[in-house]
C-alpha cells in the first residue's frame, strides 16, 4: 500500500472498513449501499474475504448463497460449507441464531437427464472405490427424464 498496489483481497478489506465506517457514523451512507436481498450464486468460486462483504452488505437473514463444492474451479478457494458458516458467525456476532445450523442440499439436476446422470455416477462410484479421500462424497443427483438412447 505505500506504493499503492492493491489487490483483490486489499480492495474487499477497504471495502468492508468503509462500509463498518458508514454502519457507524453515518446511516444514510450505510442505508444507500447495504441491500435488503442478496443472491449469490457459484458460492464456491468466491474466498471467504469476498463472503463476508455480501454479509456485511446485507441485512440479517437476506443473504442467500448456492454453490456446489463439487464444482470448485478457481484457484485459492477450497470450498467447503463449513467455511462459509465460520463467516456467517464471524458477521453475526452475538446473534447467531441468524445462522442456519445446516445447509440445504438439492440434488434434482435440471440440466442433464437421468441417462447422463446415472453414466456420471456410475464413474464417480469406481472413482471412490479406488481413490475414497480424491474428493468430497454428495447425494447423488436425479434427473426429472430419462432421455433417449444414445444412436450408434
Amino acid at each position: 500500500q505505500s506504493q499503492n498496489l492493491w489487490d483483490d483481497c486489499d480492495r474487499i478489506i477497504s471495502l468492508i472498513k468503509r462500509i463498518e465506517y458508514a454502519r457507524r457514523n453515518d446511516s444514510a451512507l450505510f442505508d444507500s449501499v447495504r441491500r435488503s436481498k442478496i443472491y449469490v450464486d457459484e458460492t464456491q468460486d468466491y474466498t471467504q474475504l469476498e463472503l463476508l462483504l455480501f454479509f456485511t452488505l446485507s441485512g440479517p437473514g437476506s443473504l442467500f448463497l448456492a454453490g456446489d463444492p463439487a464444482q470448485s474451479v478457481v484457484e485459492g478457494t477450497e470450498f467447503r460449507f463449513e467455511e462459509v458458516r465460520s463467516v456467517a458467525y464471524f458477521a453475526a456476532g452475538n446473534n447467531r441464531k441468524l445462522v442456519p445450523s445446516k445447509p440445504l442440499s438439492v440434488n434434482l439436476n435440471f440440466r442433464s437427464h437421468a441417462g447422463v446422470l446415472n453414466v456420471a455416477s456410475s464413474f464417480l462410484d469406481y472413482l471412490f472405490h479406488y481413490y475414497p479421500s480424491s474428493a468430497k462424497q454428495l447425494k447423488k443427483d436425479y434427473g426429472l427424464f430419462q432421455g433417449s438412447r444414445p444412436g450408434a
